[in-house]
């Protein structure tokens, strides 16, 4: 694939959550968990999202791509059900291969994610760690 059809896989991806984009065996990775496969990261977001009155929406502020790789810096916005906004910056590496997202590395402000989501994702996290 060319770079710009893979910048494109991405924001479509980072701004959709389009499935379709991601390849089966897609990982995850965050500093606070490392990497993690689908259960992993579905046993997370079952925390994240009961607490979400509305969908997070990313905006992207700079994209870079050389190869298989797409760097993307955003900020997300989001109203919780307890009225408060979380809004996290973010610096994600994708990775590509045959035209889908293999891998994700996400870095953000997680004291600032673990204070507005609470102790239930602190606890999410432990719990898939080996």
């Amino acid at each position: 694939m060319s770079i710009e059809e893979n910048k494109r896989i991405v924001v479509e991806y980072l701004t959709t959550n389009n499935p379709a984009l991601a390849s089966d065996d897609l990982t995850w990775w965050t500093p606070a968990t490392g990497p993690m496969n689908r259960e992993q990261f579905t046993t997370i977001m079952k925390t994240v999202v009961p607490q979400l009155a509305s969908r997070v929406t990313m905006t992207i502020d700079h994209i870079t791509a050389e190869g298989d790789r797409v760097a993307v810096e955003a900020h997300g916005h989001a109203v919780l059900t307890n009225g408060q906004i979380y809004a996290n910056t973010y610096h994600f590496l994708y990775i590509l291969r045959d035209g889908k997202i293999i891998q994700q590395r996400e870095h953000a402000d997680s004291a600032y994610a673990y204070k507005v989501l609470g102790p239930e994702l602190v606890a999410a996290i432990e719990a898939i760690k080996p």
